[in-house]
């Protein structure tokens, strides 16, 4: 396969930073913040963003002008008001990481907008990526009241995009699209033939996605061929999505994937927080990377949905959602979760930017989740970075230094105790990978990762 460039901004992870505003300084937050290893984060988040008032430092109270329903968030959560633009700067510089910045095109209008950015531009963060709201393609009452029509949105990603251009020349600008896949209340086709029709791809740069796969197992079994299944078929799902953005694109516009994760659907869930889930991760990540149209991977969530946070709250908290009460596990306040871990290895392997080209592992991936990139950093390093979301022992011909996660597919809550994590020298064999793993290696062993 050809090589692919990398951006050096390419991994990371949706904020939400309402879910961190009242722990944004403590120095424990930023050091395990840093540890995701996430090159770029959304802020303020996804929904957050639709009722957020940078000045205020929080959501924007209602009642907002011209919408008829309230916020979709508790007392608890309106009075937050930390998250000011000096501490998010503060915290983004702390985790070594930039913004891609989702402006509210809900609650907000483009003036205020501007002057927030060139808040964050005034104390050295630099404005280079805007995306232009946060699917408003849901027909909410607001959404309803704001956007009646997808043609409403596209004009105003279109200007706003203009002026948000002519402010910030060095920013690209994204409009937000719904899934082809799954409903959404204004389907993919419309809302993008609306932004064909205002001429939107003239001054737009990408379009910005949220491929959630939907899955479901049963309790009891948990089996290794299910936990494989699963992984194989949300690829599918992945290849299928992408492909049918893709086909509806210009050649030049670029996909941006600003939230992404998991919904395990089943009454009482048994994917949600596994191993295999984080494993899944991983692989969906890599697959990502299979699309040169890609700019952006950036996972939901840092913290606070306990079926997909990168790292623990405060409380520490982590739940088996099969088994909600015997299942809580407490650790350390921000540990990082199985799949914060896990993907922390594509983090590490791309930071930097550079080039990728995927490995040919010899095994079928539609029937055997098996999937592996090296990565020339900018520097020169060689780091690859592979998964086996299999039930197989596999042996690949690799040299240098690694390091190797594994555990049972279908523990949960994973903590330490679950996880074996090895650091290897590897010799003439070469990287052994358990079934159901996950290894980042250092060829040269001139990276510094381990």
């Amino acid at each position: 396969m050809a090589q692919r460039p990398i951006p050096s901004d390419l991994f990371g992870y949706n904020f939400n930073v309402l879910r961190s505003a009242d722990v944004l300084s403590r120095g424990d937050f930023r050091t395990n913040l840093r540890g995701l290893r996430a090159a770029t984060l959304r802020i303020p988040g996804g929904t957050v963003g639709e009722y957020w008032s940078w000045a205020r430092g929080g959501l924007l109270p209602p009642p907002y002008i011209g919408l008829p329903a309230p916020p979709p968030f508790n007392a608890e959560q309106l009075a937050l008001t930390g998250a000011t633009i000096a501490a998010v700067d503060a915290t983004l510089d702390a985790a070594d990481a930039t913004a891609l910045f989702a402006i509210n095109a809900l609650t907000r209008d483009l003036d205020t907008n501007i002057a927030d950015l060139r808040g964050f531009e005034a104390i050295g963060q630099p404005v280079r990526a805007i995306e232009i709201g946060n699917e408003e393609y849901f027909r909410t009452p607001n959404n309803v009241a704001r956007f009646p029509t997808a043609s409403a949105y596209a004009a105003l990603a279109r200007d706003w995009s203009v002026a948000l251009k002519a402010a910030f020349p060095a920013a690209r600008t994204a409009a937000i699209a719904p899934s082809p896949v799954r409903q959404t209340g204004i389907s993919f086709g419309d809302w993008v033939t609306a932004i064909e029709a205002a001429n939107g791809w003239s001054t737009l740069d990408a379009i910005a996605i949220h491929p959630y796969a939907e899955i479901s197992f049963p309790v009891v079994a948990r089996s290794d061929a299910e936990a494989m299944t699963g992984v194989t078929t949300l690829l599918a799902a992945d290849n299928a999505y992408l492909d049918a953005v893709r086909a509806r694109l210009p050649a030049a516009e670029r996909i941006w994937i600003t939230e992404w994760n998991t919904n395990d659907n089943a009454t009482a869930p048994a994917f949600a927080g596994s191993w295999i889930h984080a494993l899944s991760a991983l692989a969906r990540a890599l697959n990502f990377l299979d699309f040169s149209q890609v700019d952006y991977v950036l996972q939901h969530v840092v913290q606070g949905d306990l079926q997909w946070q990168a790292m623990t709250a405060a409380d520490g908290r982590l739940i088996n959602f099969g088994n909600w009460q015997s299942g809580t596990a407490i650790v350390a306040p921000f540990t990082l979760t199985a799949s914060g871990r896990v993907m922390a290895l594509l983090g590490d392997a791309m930071r930097g930017g550079g080039r990728a080209m995927k490995l040919n592992l010899g095994v079928d991936e539609q029937s055997t989740p098996v999937l592996g990139y090296r990565f020339v950093q900018a520097d020169g390093d060689v780091v690859t970075v592979i998964v086996n979301a299999s039930d197989r022992v596999l042996r690949f011909a690799l040299g240098g230094r690694a390091r190797r996660l594994s555990a049972l597919p279908w523990s949960s809550p994973v903590t330490a105790a679950q996880m074996n994590e090895t650091v290897l020298q590897l010799g003439g064999d070469g990287l052994a990978m358990p079934a159901f793993s996950a290894a980042i290696v250092d060829e040269r062993g001139t990276a510094g990762l381990f």
